[in-house]
């Protein structure tokens, strides 16, 4: 096979399963591991595609929802270096409200197992890494499951969150865009997000720096209404040059 036709058939596998391993090219392709190396760091010098430490995964386009399975493995180091700054905000007894992320799942995975505190998710597996955690006391907001995101939402779900006020809501973002607010993907999680920030006395926002860089169209908040940004320091040009005046306090991590 030549290449021209390989580097066209790991195209095609990556849009269609969005994550391969290295193992799954070598059989589809019939070729070394050493040959898919060389093809696939063609491609991801080209902007193709992204590697990743167990295998490459394809690049999203702009204003397209990602799947779970493609946030939990994006940008990962960055994702863990946040979330443990994040637990710097969290004091034992607090009450933490816990929105739906990758990254705020992270600080759910690394919360030290002798902190003692409560918390509530509408995220059916931010529920599950809190109840690993010996004492903590996990709330789960009802609603209609969204299925593919393991999520709730809808009446339910605003209904439940209404009921308590957290010290603290970690919130994540899709995209921060430079005139100055927060969007999503999904208008599913908007109220969701909403009520959170409306419920506590400080929002702590959770991204990434490619969530500066992205576009999305639904739009939850306003930058003016967060209490403090956590990103990594890959974000601090971009931040710097789209909100030279921004207000918020920021962790670079």
């Amino acid at each position: 096979m030549l290449q021209a036709e390989r580097l066209q058939m790991i195209r095609e596998l990556a849009e269609k399963e969005e994550i391969l391993s290295w193992e799954q090219l070598i059989q589809t392709l019939g070729v070394s591991k050493a040959t898919v190396r060389r093809d696939v760091d063609r491609l991801a010098a080209e902007g193709c595609i992204e590697k990743t430490r167990g295998g490459i995964l394809s690049l999203q386009a702009d204003a397209t929802e990602p799947s779970v399975q493609l946030r939990n493995v994006q940008n990962m180091s960055e994702k863990r270096r946040i979330a443990q700054a994040a637990l710097a905000y969290i004091q034992p007894n607090d009450f933490v409200f816990f929105d739906s992320g990758s990254t705020v799942k992270e600080v759910a995975a690394l919360l030290p197992s002798s902190l003692r505190f409560s918390a509530m998710t509408y995220d059916l597996m931010i529920a599950i890494e809190l109840a690993q955690k010996p004492f903590v006391d996990v709330f789960i907001a009802g609603g209609i499951l969204r299925k593919h995101f393991e999520t709730a939402h809808g009446y339910m779900t605003e209904r439940d969150l209404l009921e308590f006020h957290a010290r603290t809501t970690f919130m994540g973002a899709d995209s921060v865009r430079s005139g100055g607010a927060v969007y999503g993907y999904n208008m599913n999680d908007v109220r969701p997000k909403q009520v959170m920030l409306e419920n506590s006395n400080q929002t702590i926002l959770l991204c990434d720096h490619t969530k500066f860089e992205k576009t999305a169209y639904v739009h939850i908040c306003e930058l003016k209404d967060i209490d403090r940004i956590i990103t990594g320091t890959e974000a601090e040009e971009t931040i710097a040059n789209m909100f030279p005046e921004l207000g918020i306090p920021v962790d670079f991590v």
